[in-house]
């Protein structure tokens, strides 16, 4: 199983360690790459859309103590409700996250 350390686990499949940050809409978002994160017990779901930036102030990253946090898939594209399916090993995330329009050029920008 892998679970969700307060880093973005995209980033860290790359090798990078980006503290993941909340966002105006209650999601931690990651400043590199906006993927973002529900994380509810007992999970933390990655959700199918990337996020626009737009961070609360001030600051609050997430907590790295949330190991507890297991990654999981939506039920579906449009849903941030855990669907109970874990995301057990690295390939099995790179294959999720592919799946995950990136951002766009825009908002790459702006970062």
């Amino acid at each position: 199983m892998l679970f969700f350390t307060g880093f973005c686990p995209e980033s860290e499949l790359l090798g990078q360690k980006i503290k993941m940050r909340l966002n105006e809409d209650d999601f931690w978002e990651s400043p590199a790459t906006g993927l973002q994160i529900l994380a509810q017990m007992p999970s933390a779901v990655i959700l199918a859309w990337r996020g626009a930036g737009k961070f609360k102030k001030p600051i609050l990253y997430a907590p790295e103590d949330t190991g507890l946090f297991l990654l999981d898939l939506p039920t579906d594209s449009a849903s941030i409700t855990p669907s109970g399916q874990f995301i057990a090993v690295r390939k099995e995330l790179e294959n999720y996250l592919n799946n995950i329009p990136p951002l766009s050029k825009l908002w790459q920008k702006s970062v």
